[in-house]
């Protein structure tokens, strides 16, 4: 069987908010559901009097998909990679022809992620974004498929989405993310969209998270509901044509949020795309 490479779909501007009509065609939503991603990892726990380990799946923060100069990237935010484990993903893929659905495993080593550069001080926290560059999957057959990836073409305003301008007070935005527990049992993990606004930035060292360090200047409040599992969320404009405007990197009880503002992710996404792609056996078929 010849081994084909999977097409990647991309977000099309404008079309937050409207489903796209026709049989033959997706949702906004559906595409949400292949660029919003899951991280995930294993874990092997021995009880005592109990000689056989039992292996558990654990979710562990949000991703998101950017394509750019036909390259793939993956999103996130920092801490959610800086641990002493490793992390999966599941990731849906849609077969053009078929109109049918599959899943590939997206392994993501911890020595592979490309970091903010600036690392903080012992005042003010580091730049919460990560970017991992990866290859486009290949696997063999012919399923010609596609996920989704917001696109980051600098030189294109045409089909660009990540703004030159961070946005500011009072804009509606909405975020797509996988909370741990919501009270419900669900068959399988979907994306869950939260709305909110923009309430409050500051241009200084100016909020405190868990009353240890201070985010740096450029973080941005949301009023937003966000829940544990948001860590690495994308935020996107809510105005009509999709924008990414930052990654969602913390929450409290009283219905607010921190994002680390576009700004910061177009700077990561310049230096890794710059750096060649660490060899790896990123992507299999998910059984």
């Amino acid at each position: 069987m010849a081994r084909i490479a999977i097409v990647i779909y991309l977000l099309v501007i404008g079309l937050i908010g409207n489903a796209i009509a026709g049989d033959n065609q997706e949702s906004f939503y559906a595409k949400i559901g292949r660029t919003v991603i899951r991280l995930e990892y294993f874990k092997e726990t021995l009880t005592e009097g109990n000689n056989k380990s039992v292996t558990t799946n654990n979710p562990d923060g949000t991703g998101f998909f950017v394509y750019s100069g036909n390259s793939l990237f993956l999103v996130t935010a920092r801490h959610v990679v800086d641990t002493d484990h490793d992390l999966h993903a599941r990731v849906n893929i849609f077969n053009e022809v078929t109109k049918k659905s599959a899943i590939l495993l997206l392994k993501l080593p911890r020595k592979n992620w490309i970091f903010h550069p600036d690392n903080g001080n012992d005042k003010i926290d580091a730049v919460d974004v990560v970017v991992i560059k990866l290859p486009i999957p290949v696997i063999e057959g012919d399923f010609s498929s596609s996920f989704g990836a917001f696109i980051y073409e600098p030189d294109n305003s045409k089909v660009n989405q990540l703004p030159v301008k961070d946005a500011l007070p009072p804009e509606q935005v909405v975020a797509f993310g996988f909370p741990g527990d919501t009270g419900f049992q669900l068959r399988e993990q979907r994306p869950m969209g939260r709305f909110g606004i923009i309430a409050m930035v500051t241009g200084e060292e100016f909020i405190k998270i868990d009353n240890k360090k201070f985010a740096n200047g450029r973080c941005s409040m949301l009023d937003i509901k966000a829940f544990p599992g948001n860590s690495g969320s994308p935020v996107i404009s809510a105005a009509g044509n999709i924008k990414l405007l930052g990654v969602l990197i913390a929450s409290n009880s009283s219905d607010f949020a921190l994002i680390e503002p576009v700004s910061r992710i177009r700077e990561v996404l310049d230096i890794a795309i710059k750096t060649p792609i660490k060899n790896y056996d990123y992507w299999s078929k998910f059984n």
